[in-house]
């Protein structure tokens, strides 16, 4: 993200004004560098919550699904998790297919 790249960039300015002689700076890189891992951790956070409010969406959807499947010129009823490659499946209009 941008907010990453410039706060990166910022570091790396400050630290060079700490271990050379081009400009004397006033702030310390190790600050701004806080708060870089600082917006990067929460980022991460938030990925994370929506991944694994994702899996719980796709799981609850998974179980209470159900699929109509043609097999020996008779209809049966799955789950949407017992769907396998190749199955032949009835689908209804405006049916929603879980992907």
């Amino acid at each position: 993200k941008f907010g990453n790249i410039y706060f990166l960039i910022i570091s790396l300015i400050m630290y060079l004004g700490e271990v050379t002689p081009l400009y004397v700076g006033t702030i310390k890189a190790f600050s701004t560098v806080g708060v870089l891992l600082m917006m990067m951790a929460v980022s991460a956070t938030m990925a994370g919550l929506d991944d694994l409010k994702r899996h719980e969406n796709d799981r609850e959807i998974n179980e209470t699904s159900k699929a109509y499947q043609w097999v020996d010129k008779k209809v049966q009823e799955k789950k949407w998790e017992d769907v396998n490659e190749g199955d032949v499946l009835i689908i209804k209009q405006d049916q929603e297919i879980p992907a």
